[in-house]
């Protein structure tokens, strides 16, 4: 009779499984293709973040041509899940329009997220379009305070996106708003390492945050030692910029490692 193998096929295991399964997400927040061509292919982002000022930077129109054309390139990268785009607009009617184009971009399938500021006129429209297609995914942004998490999590935005380096300029002690939002909204995972108010120099307590769908997307990332502090009070989702991916990639006790390896290899009769 016929025979079945002691072994399941092999599947191509994914970086980042699709759904709630996935945990941390790391997103590259530039326009400048170049930049993409040199970081996408590592393979370890999640998705692409842009927005006008991120076109403008790169010189490129803010335009459905230029969301048409950078989508379809940011998807042919290994790994890349989701590319977000920033509706434009000064009114809720004008924002709503830029979205749904956004949305009807080609094989979207999902993977495009629109981006709408935590204005009225953005909240508005954010609220529009979940009423239209509750299935469209949307980021709230230009976020500063951890009260707005009530508003991104009541519309149901699948991201919220706290502007980190900007609370500093602003005088804010911005990690500790990114905690409180988190703690606030929770997304999928939910819980965050927080000090207690009556004991400000005192050990981390672990609270348990409302189990919402909104993710915390931090934004405006200065350092990656920003992102350590942060992923070890329980936040676990960034947009960062082509520099701070540097950062992560060039430790130079690293580099100076593997050189030896490589140098011992070959001492050693390797290739």
């Amino acid at each position: 009779g016929a025979t079945t193998s002691a072994f399941a096929p092999r599947v191509a295991r994914r970086a980042f499984p699709l759904g709630d399964g996935a945990k941390m997400r790391l997103f590259l927040d530039t326009a400048d293709e170049a930049e993409w061509d040199r970081l996408l292919p590592l393979g370890f982002f999640y998705g692409v973040t842009t927005n006008p000022v991120l076109l403008e930077r790169a010189g490129l129109p803010c335009s459905l041509e230029t969301a048409e054309r950078l989508f379809k390139k940011a998807v042919s990268f290994p790994g890349i899940q989701e590319v977000m785009f920033q509706a434009w607009g000064a009114s809720t009617e004008k924002l709503v329009s830029s979205a749904r184009n956004l949305q009807r971009l080609p094989e979207n399938l999902g993977r495009v997220v629109v981006k709408l500021p935590l204005t009225r006129e953005g909240v508005r429209a954010a609220a529009e379009l979940r009423e239209s297609d509750p299935s469209c995914k949307l980021c709230m942004t230009t976020c500063y305070s951890a009260t707005q998490g009530f508003v991104a999590a009541g519309l149901g935005a699948d991201y919220i996106a706290p502007y980190l380096g900007r609370m500093g300029d602003l005088g804010m002690d911005g990690i500790e708003e990114c905690c409180s939002l988190q703690a606030t909204v929770g997304g999928p995972n939910g819980d965050v390492w927080r000090k207690k108010p009556a004991e400000p120099g005192g050990a981390n307590t672990l609270t348990r945050s409302l189990r919402t769908s909104t993710r915390v997307l931090v934004a405006s990332i200065r350092s990656a030692q920003q992102m350590v502090t942060l992923a070890g009070r329980g936040l676990d989702t960034f947009t960062f910029s082509p520099k701070i991916c540097d950062e992560l990639l060039d430790v130079e006790a690293t580099t100076l490692a593997a050189s030896d390896f490589e140098r011992a290899a070959r001492a050693a009769g390797g290739g």
